[in-house]
C-alpha cells in the first residue's frame, strides 16, 4: 500500500483513500450543482438520468434500465414509480416474457427530459472544461476502469430485475 501526506490537515493516508475522497468530492459537488439546476423542473438527478437513459433506447427492460444507468433494482423500481405517477414513464408487460416490463417514456417524459438536458448543458461544459483535452481519454480510461473494478468486486452489485409492482399490459 503506498501511503501519502493528505493535503488534509496533513494525516497520512492510502493512495486508495486519496482517490475515493476525490471522486467523492467531485461526485458531491456536481451532484448538489445539477440538483440546483433540475429543482425548477421538478427532476432529481437520479430521475433525469433514467429519462435519459430511456431517451437514447425507449422500451428498455427494467433490468436493462439498472445496467445502463449505473444503479441498482430498488432504486429504479422507486425512480420508476414516482416518474409512472407523475406521467412521465409508462412500464408495459413484455409480450415474450410477462414478468419483464418494459419502460417508455410519454410525451410529457421526452419533453421534460429535452428541458432538464437544456439545463445541464452548461454544467457538463463545464465539467468538460475542467479537465485540458488532452487529459480527457486518460482521466475517463481511468474513471472506466475504478467502475469497472468496484463494480465486478462484489457480486451482490450485479444488476437483477425487480418485480415489486403491477403494470398494465400492452393493448
Amino acid at each position: 500500500m503506498i501511503r501519502t501526506r493528505s493535503k488534509c490537515r496533513g494525516a497520512v493516508v492510502s493512495d486508495g483513500h486519496e482517490v475515493a475522497m476525490c471522486l467523492r468530492a467531485a461526485y458531491l459537488a456536481m451532484r448538489r450543482r445539477f440538483m440546483r439546476r433540475f429543482a425548477d423542473g421538478g427532476l432529481t438527478n437520479d430521475q433525469f438520468v433514467v429519462l435519459t437513459v430511456l431517451a437514447g433506447g425507449d422500451g428498455l427492460t427494467q433490468t436493462e434500465l439498472v445496467r445502463r444507468s449505473h444503479s441498482d433494482p430498488n432504486t429504479i423500481s422507486g425512480i420508476l414509480r414516482l416518474l409512472e405517477e407523475r406521467g412521465l414513464v409508462e412500464r408495459l408487460t413484455c409480450g415474450a416474457d410477462g414478468r419483464a416490463r418494459r419502460v417508455h417514456l410519454t410525451a410529457d417524459g421526452e419533453a421534460a427530459q429535452r428541458a432538464a438536458a437544456a439545463a445541464a448543458e452548461t454544467l457538463q461544459a463545464e465539467l468538460l472544461a475542467a479537465v485540458p483535452p488532452a487529459d480527457r481519454p486518460a482521466v475517463l480510461a481511468g474513471l472506466r476502469a475504478v467502475a469497472a473494478a468496484m463494480a465486478a468486486a462484489d457480486p451482490a452489485d450485479r444488476p437483477r430485475e425487480s418485480v415489486s409492482r403491477p403494470v398494465k399490459p400492452v393493448a
